[in-house]
């Protein structure tokens, strides 16, 4: 009976031990069906750790796979406490070191504690657990006698747990599992470097068709982050004049570093530049090199690569993850370096391509610039010119132009463009300053940074610029000037690439300032001769005008002679006749006398005879009375006549006089006058005068006289005409709007709108002359009068109210002082006429 039990118990285990054998037959064919259907490893994963959970329910099971080059292990499978816990990467432990180093399975059925205290007993690595498990085993997933990765499970309640059909079961599993990690791992070995050989051929086709260096340097970046499936990355060139990297992509770094210089052997980059060698940082932040540009930066694990082609050193090329867990390994540094050398020969040929281009701009703005410059012969214009391509051609913040003064051997400065501070006008000897030092050595060079630099002029201690660059401009050995440009940025340097191009512009330019300094004095000689040649008109103007004159005089002095000759008959005669009556009335008086009934008196009072008779007498005959009476009363009253002719007669001789003086003029000699004093004066007088005579109106005087108007040359007689001249005709044409705004009688005196006259005499001190303007608020000028209204006897006036010859006058006495008529005119608003007077 017993021994009948005995094997049915065998059977069962047969029995049991059969079902899990085809269990694992199951498993390892669903194993294989998955890698040839070429599912994902995490698939395999879960099926494996679904089938031993499903063995061993109460146990910790773990399945995980280790990365080498990182040292971190990715745990696929994790089922703890009824429980499945998300995929997890940690750091490798000790456990891990020990399956690595070992190569076999690691088993604790007891004394774990204590097992695990003398693993971890020097501090340095820690094991994988909070709580260590009473009992636990891991199993290495072998390939190629490395370990992979491991199958673990763990009991936290009891020792003695695994026994050795735990061991066999993991040992297949992992068998099968290694085989299936080495498959899936050739497979995506293979299908990565297909990937990896399409990415690099795609990069190499898409970067050879870039040939904007800008855009080119953005697509590496962009190819080698999208390669690599990194976070981020940088990319750096190489600038061989100044031995520093110059960092012109960023992405991703927590910080733009675009635009930061590095050194040979500063930081990352500059240390690859140093070494031409490739290099990996685990960890930046607690890396030593690090720069203190770089503080602000979040990045971890860093991989650099340099850019060459052949020994030269063409740039550099950064690969950054931000999480800490993440780590660069061989296979990422063997595909930067393929992708290294693809992005090197790209950014070199778009280097020489924007070299090239660059070359052909400079060449056509060198050829603009010329054709530019040669078209400006005016020095000011062309000096603003010059200073304003140079900034444009180097793309400089700014910079300033100096023209050299041979006989005072000084550079004066003549335009200047944002350097902190205005220099035009500074003048700089031999020596001094930047500028002064290209005179003295007729060099040109470069000043790295002109806050610091020890010849610095104290003429320029405003000024904020850094990088500072001077040619001379030369023709022959002949210095014409001095140019400068500059950087205000502190970050910004001139190299031999911009001295070459300055150094092309500076002989453009100094041809073109000598060009239009010769022109100047050309011009200037032609202005000093055309100068001559209207003083010289004005003169004959001047000559023809007091000829005009002096005809006009002689004529007026030819016709007051010939009044004055009957006039002094006429005055003469009258006072002969007077003396005759005079002498009559006398005689007349003889008989009177002895005539005792007529007595002939003389009033004295009165100045006149007077008969006069006696009352003792008045009844005397007397046959003469009568007769007398009469006779003195005749004699009288042509007396009377006389007076009165003598006295026309007197009157008009002096009249004749003065036709006579003001026939002689003046003397045409210019004397100061008091300008404003006499624009005042005969504003006055012709205003009075037009208040005095026929049809007066009321004007609005308004003199704006300039107080800094002192004394002026003048012919006061001359220059009295053309005031009175101007004055009356406004107030002429003023006259005629009055009279046409008036409404006809019926509109009770009311007029359509409100007129006012209105004079206005201003007086300006300018810097080349003295302008009088006379300015009306009349009907103003038809436009098609304009042109005439100086011609002599030209006259808008009717009948007999005007010669035409007050403007023509005018005109000519204004020219005769050296002077201009101008005249500004609005129909229906006005008319302006000025006097300008030139000084000298």
């Amino acid at each position: 009976m017993t021994k009948t039990l005995h094997m049915q118990d065998h059977v069962r285990e047969l029995e049991q031990a059969l079902d899990q054998r085809n269990a694992e037959l199951v498993l390892f064919s669903s194993i294989q069906e998955a890698l040839l259907s070429q599912r994902d490893m995490s698939y395999i994963f879960n099926l494996v750790g679904d089938y031993i959970h499903s063995i061993f329910d109460d146990h910790l099971i773990a399945i995980a796979t280790f990365d080498h080059d990182t040292e971190v292990e990715h745990i696929h499978y994790h089922y703890e406490n009824g429980k499945r816990f998300l995929s997890e990467l940690r750091s490798f432990n000790r456990i891990s070191q020990m399956l690595i180093e070992s190569r076999t399975q690691l088993l604790v059925n007891k004394n774990s504690e204590e097992f695990v205290r003398g693993i971890s007993a020097d501090n340095q690595k820690n094991v994988p657990w909070k709580h260590i498990p009473k009992s636990f085993i891991f199993v290495p997933l072998m390939t190629d006698d490395v370990v992979r990765g491991y199958i673990s499970m763990q009991s936290f309640d009891r020792e003695k747990v695994f026994d050795g059909e735990h061991v066999r079961l993991l040992n297949n599993i992992a068998r099968s599992i290694s085989v299936t990690l080495q498959n899936d791992r050739l497979i995506k070995t293979e299908r990565r470097k297909a990937d990896e050989q399409k990415a690099l051929l795609d990069t190499m086709t898409d970067l050879s068709r870039k040939l904007q260096l800008n855009q080119l340097l953005a697509s590496v970046l962009e190819r080698a982050v999208s390669l690599l499936g990194v976070t981020g990355g940088e990319l750096a060139i190489y600038h061989n004049e100044r031995k520093e990297l110059e960092v012109v992509a960023s992405h991703n770094l927590g910080m733009n570093s675009a635009g930061v210089y590095l050194r040979h052997g500063e930081g990352a980059m500059g240390m690859v530049a140093d070494t031409l060698k490739p290099l990996i940082i685990p960890d930046y932040q607690t890396w030593e090199g690090r720069s203190d540009k770089y503080t602000e930066t979040t990045v971890r694990s860093v991989m650099v690569v340099p850019l060459l082609t052949g020994n030269q050193l063409v740039g550099a090329l950064a690969a950054v993850h931000l999480d800490e867990h993440r780590h660069f390994g061989k296979n990422d540094l063997n595909l930067f370096n393929l992708f290294a050398p693809l992005a090197a020969t790209a950014i070199e040929n778009a280097r020489l391509f924007e070299a090239e281009r660059r070359r052909a701009d400079e060449q056509k703005a060198l050829l603009d610039t010329m054709t530019d410059l040669s078209r400006k012969l005016e020095l000011s214009h062309l000096l603003a010119s010059v200073l304003e391509r140079a900034v444009s051609l180097l793309g400089v913040t700014g910079g300033e132009l100096a023209i050299y003064h041979e006989n005072s051997q000084e550079l004066e400065v003549v335009a200047s463009h944002n350097l902190g501070m205005s220099s035009r006008g500074v003048r700089l000897k031999h020596g001094e300053g930047a500028m002064g030092r290209v005179a003295e050595t007729l060099e040109p060079f470069i000043i790295p940074d002109y806050q610091t630099w020890e010849y610095r002029s104290d003429k320029y201690t405003e000024t904020i610029v850094r990088s500072v660059m001077v040619v001379p401009l030369l023709i022959g050995n002949q210095l014409v000037g001095a140019l400068a440009s500059v950087h205000l940025e502190e970050g910004r340097k001139f190299d031999n690439n911009d001295l070459k191009l300055l150094n092309m512009f500076a002989p453009l330019a100094a041809t073109a300032i000598e060009n239009a300094r010769l022109f100047n004095k050309t011009t200037r000689l032609l202005e000093e001769a055309e100068q001559r040649a209207t003083e010289l008109k004005r003169t004959q103007d001047q000559l023809v005008q007091q000829e005009k004159l002096a005809s006009l005089g002689q004529l007026t002095a030819g016709i007051a002679h010939e009044i004055k000759n009957p006039l002094n008959f006429v005055t003469n005669f009258s006072d002969v006749s007077i003396e005759l009556i005079d002498e009559a009335l006398s005689e007349a008086s003889g008989p009177a006398l002895r005539d005792p009934a007529s007595l002939i008196s003389y009033d004295c009072k009165e100045r006149d005879f007077k008969f006069q008779v006696t009352g003792e007498q008045a009844d005397v005959h007397t046959p003469n009375k009568k007769h007398m009476s009469d006779l003195i009363d005749i004699l009288n009253d042509v007396k009377v006549n006389l007076r009165k002719i003598h006295e026309h007669g007197t009157r008009a001789d002096s009249i004749v006089k003065s036709m006579l003086q003001h026939s002689r003029g003046s003397d045409g000699k210019m004397e100061p006058t008091n300008l404003n004093a006499l624009v005042k004066e005969y504003v006055n007088l012709v205003f009075h005068g037009m208040r005095a005579g026929k049809d007066p109106i009321n004007v609005d005087i308004d003199l704006q006289l300039d107080e800094r108007i002192g004394e002026v040359p003048l012919v006061t007689e001359d220059f009295s005409r053309v005031i009175l001249n101007l004055c009356q005709n406004a107030f002429d044409a003023m006259r005629e709007k009055f009279q046409r705004s008036e409404v006809p009688d019926g509109y009770r005196g009311q007029r359509s709108e409100v007129y006012l006259p209105k004079l206005t005499i201003k007086t300006r001190n300018e810097v080349n002359s003295i302008t009088v303007e006379i300015e009306d608020n009349g009907p103003g000028i038809p436009e098609e009068i304009k042109d005439k209204i100086l011609q002599p006897f030209f006259t808008t006036k009717k009948g007999t109210q005007g010669t035409g010859l007050g403007l023509s006058i005018t005109h000519d006495i204004v020219k005769a002082h050296g002077g201009e008529l101008k005249i500004d005119s609005t129909e229906g608003r006005g008319t302006i006429f000025s006097i300008i007077l030139h000084r000298g």
